[in-house]
């Protein structure tokens, strides 16, 4: 990510270069460097919003309130609100385009930032907060569909028979 951005010879475009920093910012999220994945993220935040990009500004979104989240012990209380705040708006993004499985992506994680049982928990009222925010979302789906254990025993059953079939 880095390389890219640096890149001299064939510069990006302000809104490539504001998507790479998106990416670069997950990565650093993921790599426990939250206040650099926050300046990342957030430098890419005007672009995003003037081109209007929903799907790319809701996990920018998404990324800063992790970093937030990160940071919430240096920052506070202030961070947290920040935090809730970011993921409201990146599934209501996310809900205003009917994509509704991020939509439920980002309201299963804050909700399991709500109920985190460590020495970071939230307190009584960011808790209900982000309760009220993660069930604001009123469609959910989940990219997981149920299947019946019988048919899948039927569907093997037949697939047997029809290689029994076929090679004997």
């Amino acid at each position: 990510f880095e390389y890219l951005l640096s890149e001299k010879e064939a510069p990006l475009s302000e809104f490539r270069r504001a998507t790479v920093r998106v990416g670069n910012g997950q990565a650093l999220v993921q790599l426990g460097e939250p206040q650099e994945a926050f300046d990342t993220v957030e430098a890419a935040m005007p672009v995003l919003e003037f081109y209007e990009e929903g799907t790319l500004l809701a996990e920018a979104r998404t990324v800063l309130a992790q970093a937030l989240l990160g940071l919430r012990e240096a920052e506070g209380e202030t961070a947290v609100t920040a935090a809730i705040y970011h993921l409201g708006e990146a599934m209501n993004i996310h809900q205003s385009q009917s994509n509704y499985i991020k939509a439920t992506e980002v309201s299963e994680f804050l909700l399991s930032v709500a109920h985190e049982d460590s020495d970071q928990a939230l307190g009584d009222d960011h808790r209900k907060d982000a309760e009220y925010v993660a069930n604001t979302l009123k469609t959910r789906h989940y990219p997981l569909s149920y299947r019946h254990s019988v048919t899948t025993i039927f569907r093997r059953l037949v697939f047997i028979l029809l290689a029994v079939v076929f090679f004997f």
